[in-house]
């Protein structure tokens, strides 16, 4: 019996289980195992799949993708909501809780500088995956820190605050990128989605901490970041060299604000511009994560104040007059009287 021959049109072929492929498809095994299993011609496989890769990106796709990883990044901000409940749960002070959120600060800043030099050797794909990872494992394992203050550290500080750092800067870079032409707005889209996720955070995970425990909170709070960030970041990859969109042409206002080299890290490094910048940004951060990290307890926090300083009170004499009562008594119980105009 005569086999066809090999170099007759694909579609024609006979496929025969067990046979090798022809020798331009040799070393595509995935193409000659679909080949001879299905009898779809190898390459006509080969060529959908050179087209699925030269299919142009959707880069409102991936700004979507960046938005769902700092909704859940942005969670951190939430942590005054576990404060008072951890506190009353294990009888540990308000600074040892309190002192968590600040190591995951702290490593978020030192992994971001880390994250950033790995991402431009292995891309922003691999470091939002591995970030993700972090971060999620981090706040769902410390759901097993009951009476333990220090897995708490460890878990939701230093490997919550490790996926926090490297997870932040990718959406944030790779957007940039996909979007010159609208650089600020793509910047202030991520970083109000890493603001946002505090805000929706915080009353899901008040009612799950009455409904579940502050503890299984945290552990299905970590299930979740972590879906989302491993989601998200699937869908991130840098735009191919040159890239632009298309039709676009900066401006010449455009063109004179942009840089006319690009730094390396050292030579950013040699430059009064880095440090300005830093220092701005460390009091920035500074004096919000102070605040952030209270802003629960602080807004349950609702005292009544003491009579001399109500408002009722310091009102008129903020008005210049003191109340009618305090004249009154003043005036030995008679009113007083207004005082003559001087002539």
């Amino acid at each position: 019996m005569d086999l066809p021959d090999s170099s007759s049109n694909t579609s024609e072929e006979t496929f025969i289980p067990g046979a090798q492929p022809p020798s331009e498809f040799t070393g595509t095994r995935m193409g000659h195992r679909r080949r001879v299993a299905t009898g779809l011609p190898a390459q006509g496989l080969l060529s959908a799949l050179e087209t699925i890769k030269s299919r142009p990106t959707n880069r409102w796709l991936l700004a979507g993708a960046g938005v769902v990883m700092q909704l859940a990044f942005g969670a951190v901000y939430a942590w005054s909501v576990f404060l008072n409940p951890l506190v009353k749960a294990f009888g540990w002070s308000n600074s040892e809780v309190t002192l968590t959120f600040s190591i995951a600060i702290l490593v978020l800043g030192f992994a971001a500088f880390l994250g950033g030099l790995w991402m431009s050797r292995v891309g922003p794909r691999t470091v939002g995956i591995v970030g993700g990872l972090c971060y999620g494992l981090g706040v769902a394992l410390s759901s097993l820190s009951a009476d333990r203050l220090w897995v708490l550290y460890l878990s939701y500080g230093v490997l919550g605050g490790l996926g926090l750092g490297l997870g932040y800067i990718v959406p944030v870079a790779t957007l940039v990128k996909w979007f010159p032409d609208r650089r600020g707005f793509i910047t202030g889209l991520a970083v109000a989605g890493f603001g946002a996720g505090a805000l929706l955070t915080a009353p899901v995970a008040a009612g799950l901490i009455a409904r579940v425990g502050v503890l299984q909170t945290l552990g299905i709070l970590g299930i979740v970041y972590l879906v989302m960030v491993v989601a998200g970041a699937s869908a991130m990859k840098n735009p191919p060299p040159g890239w632009v969109p298309e039709g676009w042409q900066p401006s010449a206002k455009k063109q004179a604000q942009l840089a006319t080299r690009d730094f390396t890290l050292q030579q950013a490094l040699s430059t009064w511009q880095w440090y300005a910048l830093w220092a701005i940004l460390f009091l920035n951060v500074t004096a919000g994560i102070s605040i952030i990290s209270q802003a629960a307890p602080m807004a349950g926090d609702r005292r009544p104040l003491p009579a001399p300083l109500h408002p009722r009170r310091l009102a008129p004499t903020l008005r210049g007059r003191a109340p009618v009562r305090d004249r009154v008594r003043m005036s030995g119980g008679q009113r007083a009287r207004p005082a003559e105009p001087v002539r």
